[in-house]
């Protein structure tokens, strides 16, 4: 039976009429030796991987060396592992034909909590374009998540840290730790506290106790003058392990454990840093300008690159000035600026002519203070606190004052810092009929920061 093959010049050809090509091969076949069946693998496991690979030697010209790579990851598509290489030589008298053998040393904070499919593909190319690739199949044990409890920083006496678990108990425990309230975040995995107002810090902790002192402080060099406007966790599905995400007034920098640079994006000498963040697989960045316009700005979030920005001069009162307020929301996954009286500055890249829209967000009176959560909930205090969806649905209200807020993703917990009867108190919420949950946790009066520490990172 006829067979059609693909030569070097791209044409399905006959074998019995060759015209124009330079070469004519039979393409590379690839068979997985080990394994062979359904394996089971666990963080920290190094798993022999084995398969072989025949290219055939080309009827016709020649043909370049063939390359093979390996991808490990769900059966939805992402990758967690891969490795490529090619083979001994391009094949020549006979072919070639190599049994490759590598080693999967399956990581120790993979997401997920299992048992997970997992799909392992072999592929090989050959010099002239044609592939061959094989399958096999392995289920991911990972460790169950868990979460080891709320920390803050700013306890009942503004200093030190607070720290609550509501399943072991009703009532705060407070560590040494800053002098005064700090932004902060927990790295998941890491057993470590990030702190920070003009210096960022890092605080191990050991069987439950934060160290005294920190271990480690980082201040990038040629900063601008002024305070670090945010600490949160930089989202997982984007860097290779637990890292914090930092707001400098010049820039926005992804820090890891020991507070080095791992990825930074740089503002201009006339923007200053409102907030940042991912939304729509770009970093975005909303500045305010020295002739005081508020202004969205995209980078590329792998290069650091700048991409393109929007300027605009508010209109809300209370966002005018070098004082004015102004927040960075996720609406419609478009990068979106919130201004004092409600109204949304929507950036729809693919808007045309009028690529900033607005709008407003549910509820009445000016806005105290506004955010987003870990996953991606918006939120903001007026007249009443609010939760809203990034299709600009209202979820949940409730009165009183909403400062922060920290999730719990091993409990579907949403802890939000809010004020009861006796002053600040983390309140958790279920996180998704948001009934709200007992106990609660005083906090101290000025505490503006926490996070929940979990034993894996992972994305919410």
């Amino acid at each position: 039976m006829f067979q059609p093959r693909v030569t070097a010049c791209g044409a399905v050809v006959s074998a019995l009429l060759i015209t124009g090509c330079a070469t004519e091969k039979a393409p590379p076949e690839i068979t997985w030796l080990s394994p062979t069946s359904n394996i089971t693998v666990a963080g920290g496991d190094a798993v022999a991987l084995r398969f072989r690979v025949l290219d055939p030697v080309p009827e016709r010209g020649s043909s370049e060396v063939a390359t093979w790579r390996i991808n490990v990851g769900p059966d939805n598509g992402a990758i967690w592992w891969t490795q490529s290489g090619v083979l001994s030589s391009a094949p020549s008298s006979g072919g070639v034909e190599d049994t490759v053998q590598v080693t999967w040393h399956v990581a120790e904070n993979l997401p997920g909590t299992g048992p997970l499919p997992l799909l392992l593909t072999a592929k090989t190319t050959d010099g002239v374009g044609q592939t061959a690739a094989d399958f096999t199949t392995a289920t991911w044990n990972g460790t169950p998540l868990i979460s080891s409890g709320l920390w803050w920083s700013g306890g009942s006496n503004d200093s030190g840290f607070g720290y609550a678990d509501a399943a072991a108990s009703s009532a705060a425990l407070e560590f040494a730790g800053p002098s005064s309230p700090e932004h902060m975040t927990a790295l998941d995995g890491q057993d470590l506290i990030v702190t920070g107002l003009n210096t960022l810090k890092g605080w191990p902790i050991t069987s439950g106790t934060p160290a005294s002192m920190p271990t480690w402080e980082h201040t990038p060099t040629l900063t601008s003058a002024g305070e670090i406007r945010y600490i949160r966790r930089a989202p997982f599905a984007h860097t290779s392990a637990a890292w914090a995400e930092v707001g400098w007034p010049d820039r926005c920098a992804w820090h890891n454990a020991e507070g080095q640079v791992q990825r930074s994006w740089m503002l201009e000498n006339e923007e200053l840093l409102i907030d940042a963040g991912v939304i729509g697989e770009e970093m975005v960045a909303l500045a305010r300008t020295n002739g005081q316009e508020l202004r969205l700005i995209r980078f590329n979030l792998s290069s650091g690159a700048r991409l393109e920005s929007l300027t605009w001069t508010p209109e809300a009162p209370g966002s005018t000035g070098p004082n004015g307020a102004a927040w960075l929301l996720d609406i419609g996954g478009h990068p979106a600026a919130l201004e004092s009286d409600g109204t949304t500055r929507v950036w729809n890249g693919t808007g045309g002519a009028t690529p900033l829209s607005s709008g407003q967000i549910p509820g009445e009176g000016a806005i105290l203070r506004a955010g987003r959560t870990e996953d991606g909930t918006n939120w903001a205090q007026r007249n009443t606190s609010i939760l809203f969806s990034t299709e600009m649905e209202e979820l949940t209200t409730w009165e009183g004052d909403l400062r922060t807020t920290a999730l719990d993703r091993a409990n579907g917990i949403l802890w939000v810092l809010t004020n009861n009867n006796e002053g600040p108190a983390w309140i958790g919420l279920d996180r998704n009929s948001f009934a709200a949950l007992t106990p609660s946790f005083a906090a101290g009066e000025d505490t503006f920061s926490g996070a929940v520490m979990h034993n894996q990172p992972g994305i919410p």
